[in-house]
């Protein structure tokens, strides 16, 4: 056997235990919450919780390591990597896209919603749950939900009326709807993988190879059925228009991510970061954005009343929050007032809403002035909305930042890279066993993965650096 042999069979070994255990780790979880009958996102049972953060945090682990150990290999690239990578993928999103999803609320929703409109003819911003209970997804539906209007944006509605116009069957168009995100989330890969490559960048394999294995993305998309799978297709051209200084891309992009959740709103004061672009450019991303949002709400358009579901999803903020920010404003605001989180709930979204609103101002402008640039502060408006004014961070919220947190060219920049990436899942997962112990422990973790990824990056600079003997 060859040395280049030896390291492609190290490289498949690696990732075919990644696989292995990622599968077996969702037909434990999967058994486990039928025996306890919990089906909640997150867990409403400690020991379920206890598990999933588990296992999720031992693959999150498992796959860095693996990663990290065959980094050569995977940026030497070659058919051999394609053809593992391709068949990791396959086996992991096909497996997990197929079986019936885990604890979503979102996936059996969305389905719902779409199958009123494609199957029943009814205008998903005038319709709820209720009006639809004679669909048999509808006893799965999310009770809470049960009399809320559709509150994504037209573009999600559009793509989501996919599958549940090719499949007539309520379970398989649960699966196709995940098919489809999870088709999104995979293009969304490939696409800032093409753009790694295009810059030439030596760590474009090893992004691809995290962006697929990435735990967070294999359960919150191909199992939950997310649409921030859709969404980062969006992101993605969004993040490489802000790169390239192309309002072409970063408008139409933009504009779409907003059609889909309206969050990505709060990032357009970040495109004041863009100078020196010809206002011919900025013109044509304009008018693809001008068209592409009345073509999207044209095929709803009955009256300003299909606003209301998604104005009224900007005030869907509770104090019952896992968001490192707003959990410390909460407990702030109790310990001043001295009463309960009922009390004081209205000051924490009050408290919240001020950090955001000034975060995002004061992005934009130092954006304008060019004191930063606009995908650092994009990045900065993001970490705000997240870890401050979104009242409730889940592991799939925080896929949003990836698009936007590309390893560098050096090769210590990809450990560096692998460490962000763990330190992500690792606290996304901590939203499973919600308290203060595990707050703490998540962000010291997360805080210890990193500074050793920096550590590994000295060392590697430093073997770098030294003359050959």
């Amino acid at each position: 056997m060859t040395q280049n042999q030896a390291k492609s069979t190290t490289f498949a070994a690696g990732i075919s235990a990644v696989v292995l255990f990622d599968i077996a780790a969702y037909m434990v979880v999967l058994a486990a919450r039928g025996s306890w009958s919990d089906y909640d996102i997150p867990p409403g049972t400690d020991q379920l919780g206890f598990l999933m953060f588990g296992v999720f945090v031992a693959s999150v682990l498992l796959t860095t390591v693996c990663l990290f150990s065959c980094r050569r290999q995977i940026a030497a690239g070659g058919k051999a990597f394609f053809i593992t990578l391709a068949l990791a993928t396959t086996l992991l999103f096909g497996t997990v896209a197929a079986l019936k999803p885990i604890g979503s609320v979102d996936n059996f929703w969305n389905t719902l919603m779409s199958r009123g409109w494609t199957q029943y003819g009814r205008n998903p911003y005038l319709t709820t749950p209720i009006d639809l209970k004679t669909d048999p997804i509808f006893p799965r539906t999310a009770v809470e939900w049960g009399r809320t209007g559709m509150m994504y944006g037209p573009l999600w509605v559009l793509a989501a009326a996919l599958p549940t116009l090719v499949l007539r069957d309520a379970t398989a168009a649960l699966l196709g709807m995940k098919s489809l995100v999870s088709a999104g989330y995979i293009a969304a890969g490939l696409l800032l993988f093409a753009f790694l490559r295009r810059r030439r960048n030596p760590q474009a394999n090893l992004f691809l190879a995290a962006w697929l294995l990435n735990p967070a993305g294999i359960f919150e998309v191909a199992n939950a059925g997310h649409n921030e799978g859709l969404l980062l297709l969006s992101l993605a051209i969004f993040a490489i228009g802000l790169i390239e200084k192309r309002p072409r891309l970063i408008l139409p992009g933009l504009t779409a991510a907003i059609l889909i959740k309206i969050w990505p709103a709060c990032l357009l004061p970040a495109v004041l970061g863009i100078k020196g672009v010809r206002r011919k450019e900025w013109l044509y991303g304009a008018v693809i954005s001008a068209v592409m949002t009345v073509v999207s709400f044209a095929f709803f358009w009955h009256g300003w009343e299909i606003f209301r579901p998604l104005l009224g999803r900007l005030n869907n903020l509770v104090p019952r929050c896992f968001s490192p920010g707003y959990y410390l404003l909460t407990y702030a605001a109790q310990k001043l007032a001295g009463g309960s989180m009922a009390r004081t709930a209205s000051a924490v979204r009050d408290a919240a809403t001020v950090v955001m609103v000034v975060g995002v101002g004061l992005a934009g402008f130092l954006a304008a002035r060019g004191r930063l640039s606009a995908l650092a502060a994009t990045k900065t408006i993001m970490m705000i909305f997240l870890f401050i004014f979104l009242s409730w961070l889940q592991p799939w919220y925080l896929l949003a930042i990836l698009p936007f947190c590309l390893p560098s060219a050096d090769e210590e920049g990809a450990a560096t890279y692998l460490g962000l990436i763990a330190g992500l899942g690792y606290l996304s997962f901590a939203s499973y066993i919600m308290s203060w112990m595990s707050l703490a422990a998540t962000v010291a973790v997360s805080l210890i993965l990193f500074l050793v990824a920096i550590y590994l990056s000295r060392i590697l600079r430093s073997v770098r650096s030294k003359p050959p003997s």
